[in-house]
């Protein structure tokens, strides 16, 4: 199948540049999305009053008449020369498609850094889980209503987490990214509390808890890349591009917070997206 262009990630701002794209009379676009239906990481707080501005992108966006691939991930790339296109593989749940395409916008995204990712110490228990987890868990059916649950508050993600989940946890207690460090996990087997330590006075303190949602920062999901000549941030893997999304490919862009011009809590999704769009879209 031959596409003028594909956009990898239905999140934030890949809906957005499809959105943009479909204003300006584009007919063959694809969207490619790794979850069951559209919305990206950010899907399960958008329900919440943090994500109002993505809850009318979404609706919006529902209606979209192109093809959208869910539960499908790009497991090959392979680039064109000139004004050959672009060739895609594509891992749907029951087969590998090939894609031909002229232009290629990456939005995949970007995942939640755990607690592995910052070496807090201590031992690895059950019942730390960032907050994406915490809600996708939710949604299945598990309950999470047991013991007390601290939330760490490190920006609108958790935020939204918390607003999600205030009547299916039971005991909570919010601790501001701002105003504390996670300093230790106490447990062997289920968690048994978090040692937190102030920004301000240095102190520490031990919190007895049985669940710990903890994020901060994020890591891009663009593995995909791998071998790609895309320079990517090597901390965040997130991708280096201009302003304009530009990546070291010609003809594929990217935007969002898969970007290092992204932010941890997608605030800033739908204005690059917008802008990223409107330029690519001005060379199709």
């Amino acid at each position: 199948m031959k596409y003028n262009l594909t956009i990898i990630g239905a999140g934030i701002a890949g809906l957005t540049a499809a959105a943009k794209a479909y204003a300006s009379g584009l007919e063959r676009v694809l969207l490619i999305e790794h979850q069951p239906v559209i919305g990206g990481f950010t899907r399960g707080y958008i329900e919440t009053s943090f994500f109002e501005t993505e809850q009318r992108l979404l609706s919006e966006c529902a209606a979209l008449p192109y093809t959208i691939m869910t539960r499908s991930t790009v497991v090959g790339f392979f680039t064109g020369d000139g004004d050959t296109p672009h060739q895609l593989f594509v891992q749907t749940p029951t087969e590998t498609e090939e894609i031909q395409t002229d232009y290629i916008l990456i939005a995949s995204g970007a995942m939640e850094k755990p607690r592995e990712a910052w070496r807090i110490s201590g031992g690895r228990p059950a019942g730390v889980m960032t907050p994406a987890m915490a809600v996708e868990l939710s949604q299945r059916g598990y309950r999470l209503d047991e013991g007390k649950t601290m939330i760490y508050m490190a920006d609108r993600r958790s935020h939204g987490a918390a607003e999600y989940l205030a009547d299916r946890l039971g005991e909570t207690i919010q601790v501001s990214a701002e105003d504390f460090d996670i300093e230790h996990i106490h447990g062997t087997a289920q968690l048994e509390g978090v040692t937190i330590r102030s920004v301000i006075t240095g102190e520490a303190e031990r919190v007895n808890c049985s669940r710990l949602l903890f994020a901060k920062g994020r890591y891009g999901s663009t593995f995909f890349l791998k071998g790609l000549p895309v320079e990517r941030d090597e901390s965040t893997l997130c991708i280096i591009t201009d302003r304009f999304g530009a990546t070291g490919i010609p003809r594929v862009y990217a935007a969002g917070s898969c970007t290092q011009l992204g932010d941890d809590g997608h605030t800033s999704s739908i204005e690059m997206a917008s802008e990223v769009a409107d330029h690519l879209l001005a060379k199709i």
